[in-house]
């Protein structure tokens, strides 16, 4: 009987359906696999069940290989959960936003999102259009890690964190240049690195930008931000701010920026 159950468990992966989620628990413990469609079909009511059934305690695993294909906006909140993100997002038309406590997401270097900024990119052609989606909001969070995760060639802002305490980012990869822009001509506009709004306790190592508009952005209201072993390609360097925009408290404090560097990247991105 032991052999047949071992059998089976070796085998588990390999009934994992194309465009499916599958649920399996183990000693209490729940874990969610999210395998895509392909074909550009929506993968997000799919991702949105696994958030759902392991929102707490639990693990999310988006495969190596795996393309999502993100048709419409996304909103998770989750509570003492891992996610394995190995496979991409792509498309993403509409931003993902992540909320809750505890959560620990690793991209092993290799998963992220491919925000198909050279679409936003080629419209715009230097402007600012309203409506570009952010790929990834981290609002609402708390005591949670990012690591060895990518957000390429994002259609706005790359990262951003908006009311978040005690956050934790190491090797981290943000692009957003254009393929297709005339030389000296810079259209890429509001593709931040990594931002900062609302933000307490923050810290971010090892940190690559490559693109056109600020690599790093500490925005109102940003205290005991430590930021270490960054490089910027492109761009407008590191920034505090905008601070003043608008009647609020725009106050920084507490701020510390070291072993970076800053430097042009290609003329395509950077005049």
């Amino acid at each position: 009987m032991i052999r047949y159950i071992l059998i089976f468990c070796l085998f588990l992966p390999l009934i994992v359906c194309k465009g499916s989620v599958h649920v399996s628990t183990s000693r209490g413990h729940r874990t969610c696999t999210v395998t895509a469609h392909g074909d550009e079909q929506n993968d997000v009511p799919n991702i949105l069940t696994a958030f759902k059934k392991c929102s707490k305690k639990s693990t999310i695993i988006f495969p190596e290989g795996e393309k999502y294909w993100i048709g419409e906006k996304l909103h998770a909140r989750l509570e003492d959960v891992d996610i394995k993100w190995h496979g991409t997002w792509l498309n993403h038309r509409a931003g993902f936003i992540l909320s809750g406590d505890k959560i620990r997401l690793n991209g092993y270097r290799e998963g992220g999102i491919d925000g198909n900024g050279d679409a936003w990119y080629d419209e715009d052609k230097g402007s600012s259009t309203e409506g570009r989606p952010m790929p990834f909001v981290l609002w609402n969070i708390t005591n949670s890690k990012i690591h060895n995760f990518q957000v390429q060639q994002s259609q706005f802002w790359s990262l951003n964190i908006m009311n978040g305490t005690n956050l934790a980012f190491e090797n981290i990869t943000c692009t957003a240049f254009s393929n297709n822009a005339p030389a000296g001509k810079n259209w890429v506009q509001n593709a931040d690195g990594f931002n900062t709004m609302d933000a307490r306790y923050v810290s971010l190592n090892n940190f690559l930008y490559r693109g056109g508009d600020d690599c790093i952005a500490i925005k109102p209201r940003s205290y005991d931000i430590r930021i270490n072993n960054i490089t910027c390609d492109g761009g407008n360097g590191v920034a505090i701010g905008s601070l003043g925009q608008y009647l609020e408290d725009s106050s920084v404090e507490n701020v510390t920026i070291t072993n970076a560097e800053v430097s042009y990247y290609d003329s395509s991105i950077t005049p």
